[in-house]
């Protein structure tokens, strides 16, 4: 068995035909157009096709004088519920997801910018790879990162959790997350100011600490990380990030040195353009969920705007299952 493809245009535009396509053997279209077949899995081959079909309509915008702008051609599949390439088996569904992925792919504005974006997907692809792998440890026993994050979080909140507010003033709030979440988490230490965590982002000269680039505000986790390490390090502590998603899944940030104590912040991404391309990240202080018979926690002197509490997770274990759309 084998898979059929057809590609149609999602717009007609004049450099277009927008006439019927029959639909012909997949492999047979990727030959046709030289793309190298040899032993490729059915995702390899449908994503070369798809970025042969892209440059060629990329080709044909930057020659138009017209200068139009369309969307990327669709592949359309015709496939059985399940079949065979070179051994591999792939379900029918999996590969519709993928052309799915696809499909959100635009024309952009200039070669460069299209060069940018691919890379940047590159990268996350990687990071994604790399998210999800299974290592082995020296007691030869299985494991991976989502385990590991799933294991420290219940560990530090095993009655459950709570989200601290922070103020967004200045796009300072992963800072602020920070500040609410040692107040909370590690008691006994004294709460650095934002000023000071956001200089050790701005300033930090640290060859194994990821590269800010000119960031003051708006941080990404991995430079919230930095500034908790930073931080740390001159106390003697080794601290670590963790993160939970807006899906609930958590992460845990890479940190020099074998052992470290984990520190936990909540983050919900945001959209503010018309394409919903994440623009800003919104950090929430995390505390532990206490018994209903224990007293309330001292609000009173908790450093800067962070008093309030909501959205209870009572079930750590449930809340952090893996989600599809993690990361």
């Amino acid at each position: 068995m084998s898979y059929n493809i057809k590609v149609l245009p999602r717009r007609c535009v004049p450099f277009f035909d927008c006439g019927q396509v029959q639909p012909v053997p997949l492999m047979a279209y990727a030959a046709e157009r030289g793309i190298e077949v040899g032993r490729r899995t059915v995702r390899d081959l449908i994503l070369d096709i798809v970025m042969w079909e892209f440059g060629l309509a990329l080709d044909h915008r930057l020659r138009h004088p017209l200068g139009l702008r369309l969307d990327m051609p669709t592949p359309e599949l015709m496939a059985s519920e399940a079949c065979r390439l070179h051994g591999e088996e792939t379900k029918c569904r999996e590969v519709l997801a993928l052309i799915y992925m696809c499909e959100e792919l635009e024309l952009l504005d200039d070669l460069q910018e299209l060069e940018e974006k691919l890379a940047k997907e590159k990268q996350y692809a990687a990071l994604q790879d790399a998210f999800a792998i299974t290592a082995v440890s020296g007691e030869g026993q299985p494991t991976n990162h989502r385990t590991t994050a799933t294991q420290a979080l219940a560990q530090t909140f095993p009655g459950g959790y709570e989200l601290v507010l922070t103020s967004s003033k200045d796009l300072l709030c992963g800072l602020e997350a920070i500040r609410a979440s040692i107040w909370y988490q590690m008691p006994g230490l004294d709460v650095p100011s934002v000023s000071a965590l956001q200089s050790l982002i701005t300033t930090n000269t640290d060859p194994e600490c990821p590269v800010v680039h000119g960031v003051t505000n708006n941080f990404f986790v991995d430079q919230l990380g930095l500034a908790l390490y930073a931080w740390g390090k001159p106390l003697g502590l080794n601290l670590q990030l963790g993160c939970v998603f807006s899906d609930e899944l958590p992460f845990l940030i890479s940190t020099p040195g074998d052992s470290s104590s984990v520190l936990w912040i909540h983050t919900t991404a945001a959209s503010f353009d018309l394409h919903d391309t994440i623009n800003y990240y919104y950090y929430e202080g995390m505390r532990p969920t206490e018994p209903l018979d224990a007293p309330d926690r001292d609000t009173e002197h908790v450093p800067g705007p962070m008093q309030e509490t909501h959205t209870t997770n009572n079930d750590v274990a449930q809340s952090c299952s893996p989600s599809p759309s993690a990361f």
